[in-house]
This record gives C-alpha cells, structure tokens and sequence, in this order.
C-alpha cells in the first residue's frame, strides 16, 4: 500500500484523482489502509499528498460531497 500510495504522486493529476476517487468509493478498509499509510509517511510526502487530495477536492475528481473529507492527512 505505501508503494502504491506514493506512486500516485508521480502520474498524471487527472489519473491519480481518478484513482483516489474509486479508492473512496471502495471505502472501509482501503480508506483506512490509506489514511494509515499516510499517517506514518515522512513530512515531505503527507505535504504532497494533501496538496493532491484537496486540489482534486476543490474543484476535480474528489469534489462531490460524498468525495470530501474522506482521505485524511495529518498536518506536517
């Protein structure tokens, strides 16, 4: 899952914010999962990561109410 995670952020935005928004659809345990992994990566990739995730927040792939809020990255 870490691998996976981090994969996202080399590929193209409109792809990866299509895969966090079927990773949101799945729910449950691949959004904990997610949101764990997340939890204990370095500074430098949970920036990057809510820097993606509320980019396709705002006005993208994750921006529907049943897409927000739904990933969670701890502050840097």
């Amino acid at each position: 899952m870490a691998q996976a995670a981090s994969d996202l952020l080399d590929i193209p935005k409109d792809n990866s914010g299509n895969i966090l928004m079927i990773l949101v659809d799945v729910g449950g345990v691949a959004v904990n999962s997610f949101n764990e992994v997340l939890g204990v990566a370095g500074p430098g990739i949970r920036s990057r990561f809510r820097q993606l995730i509320e980019f396709h927040e705002s006005a993208e792939w994750l921006s529907d109410e049943n897409h927000r809020n739904v990933l969670m990255i701890p502050r840097v």
